[in-house]
C-alpha cells in the first residue's frame, strides 16, 4: 500500500482489497491484529486526501465528498468490528468513543440514521437504527435520566438474521445476569420490522 493515496479511485481500490481480506478474517481469529494494522495503514494513507476533499475550501464535487465520507465511515466501522471480535467486555468499545453509552450521543446517532434511511448494498440505515434503538432500550431499562449504562447492563448483540426483501430482522442479545457469581446469562430476542 502506498504511503498516501492520490485519488479516490485508488483509495477505493485498496479499501476493496482490505474488505476482501477482512471477510476471510471472519474465519481466522488469530489474524485480528494484522487486519487492524492494515486498516490503520489505510486510514493514514487516506488522511491527506480525505482532508483535501472534505475541507470547506475544497472545490471537490459533492459526489467526491460523499464518496470520501463513505470510505472513511467504512474504515472506522470495519476497524471497530474487526477489533471487537476479540473483546471480552462491552466496555472495550468505549476506547473508540468514550461517550458511546451516553443517552444524548446514542439518540443523536439514531437521529442521523433515521434522517437518511437509505439502503446501500447490505447497509440499511433504517434497520440499523431500529436494532440500535432495541439494544438501547434493553440497556437503559430502569435507568433514571442522566444515569450512564454500567458494565453489568450492557448487552452483546449475538445474532442477527436479516431478510432484506421483507425488511425484517431477528435479533438476539446476551448479557451476564446481574449479581450472578456463577456466570449465568440473560438472553433477549426480538423480531424487528422496518416500514
Amino acid at each position: 500500500m502506498r504511503g498516501e493515496f492520490e485519488s479516490l479511485d485508488e483509495a477505493k481500490l485498496y479499501w476493496e482489497l482490505i474488505m476482501r481480506r477482512c471477510c476471510h478474517y471472519a474465519y481466522s481469529s488469530e489474524e485480528c491484529g494484522r487486519y487492524v494494522e492494515e486498516i490503520d495503514r489505510f486510514s493514514q494513507a487516506f488522511a491527506r486526501l480525505y482532508a483535501s476533499i472534505t475541507s470547506p475550501s475544497s472545490h471537490a464535487l459533492d459526489a467526491d465528498a460523499k464518496r470520501a465520507l463513505c470510505l472513511r465511515m467504512y474504515a472506522l466501522s470495519t476497524r471497530i468490528m474487526v477489533a471487537g471480535t476479540t473483546f471480552t467486555s462491552e466496555m472495550e468499545y468505549d476506547h473508540f468513543l468514550p461517550e458511546s453509552r451516553d443517552r444524548e450521543v446514542r439518540r443523536g446517532a439514531l437521529a442521523v440514521l433515521r434522517r437518511n434511511p437509505n439502503r446501500e448494498a447490505a447497509w440499511d440505515r433504517a434497520m440499523m437504527a431500529e436494532v440500535g434503538a432495541w439494544v438501547m432500550g434493553i440497556e437503559e431499562r430502569g435507568l433514571v435520566e442522566g444515569e450512564r449504562v454500567a458494565e453489568e447492563r450492557r448487552v452483546r448483540l449475538c445474532r442477527m438474521v436479516v431478510d432484506m426483501d421483507r425488511r425484517r430482522a431477528v435479533v438476539q442479545c446476551v448479557r451476564r445476569k446481574c449479581g450472578d457469581t456463577r456466570g449465568g446469562l440473560e438472553w433477549e430476542e426480538a423480531v424487528i420490522d422496518v416500514e
